[in-house]
């Protein structure tokens, strides 16, 4: 997980991200922690070393910003989730780290999708 966030919208080592990131790993944490796959004290530690990473967060409340997350979403079938992430990494024209396999197979379209 820590490779998918330190590559996943890199901008002169920087990491960019929509807001919702944080939920999305928070989320994955705490689920594995429900499977018992991991501790509570995990989640936490893991937790503490993701806030290190030099990551810039993106609050995608303008108006224009969740148009265009809506436009990319219907037009290539995303999620909105997966479309925030795309719609980021155009407006940055940043390369994408993503192991969505539909988000992957717009490549052809969309060639900063690593």
């Amino acid at each position: 997980m820590a490779e998918l966030i330190r590559d996943t919208i890199a901008v002169n080592g920087q990491i960019f991200v929509p807001d919702l990131f944080w939920y999305e790993i928070v989320n994955g944490l705490l689920a594995a922690e429900r499977a018992h796959r991991i501790a509570a004290n995990t989640t936490s530690a893991a937790v503490s070393i993701f806030i290190r990473f030099p990551v810039v967060t993106h609050r995608q409340t303008d108006f224009s910003v969740v148009e265009r997350v809506l436009s990319l979403a219907r037009e290539n079938q995303l999620t909105c989730y997966d479309a925030c992430y795309l719609e980021l990494a155009l407006r940055f024209q940043a390369p994408l780290k993503s192991f969505d396999v539909h988000l992957q197979s717009l490549k052809h379209s969309f060639p900063l999708i690593l």
